[in-house]
């Protein structure tokens, strides 16, 4: 732990804070981006990609952090996409239909 240094989960929290197997479905990539990088960022759709652990595909999501960010709702809110994405519904595709229908009616 940043700041504290090494500790033992198993001690500080108990046995049932510690999982014998769990599965690897997301990766949470947080990068340092410079003005660039982050001017090339897909606004909309983020950084999706996956990577290979061993022989496994995992799906993998890159976060631009930066000071003042509040990481731990960041990394919250692209788990809780994540699910959201593999149960059948992409936020994104859904703002871009409720965009297109607006546009498409017109001004009132």
């Amino acid at each position: 732990v940043r700041g504290l240094g090494v500790i033992n989960v198993r001690e500080l929290f108990g046995a049932s804070a510690v999982k014998i197997n769990k599965y690897l479905r997301l990766i949470i990539d947080l990068e340092e981006m410079g003005e660039r990088r982050l001017a090339d960022l897909d606004r909309l759709r983020g950084c999706y990609s996956t990577r290979e652990v061993l022989g496994m595909e995992v799906p993998q999501i890159t976060i631009p952090v930066a000071p003042g960010r509040n990481l731990a709702v960041l990394v919250e809110s692209a788990a809780r996409n994540h699910m959201l994405r593999i149960s059948g519904y992409d936020a994104t595709e859904e703002f871009i239909r409720r965009q297109g229908e607006l546009i498409s009616e017109g001004p009132e």
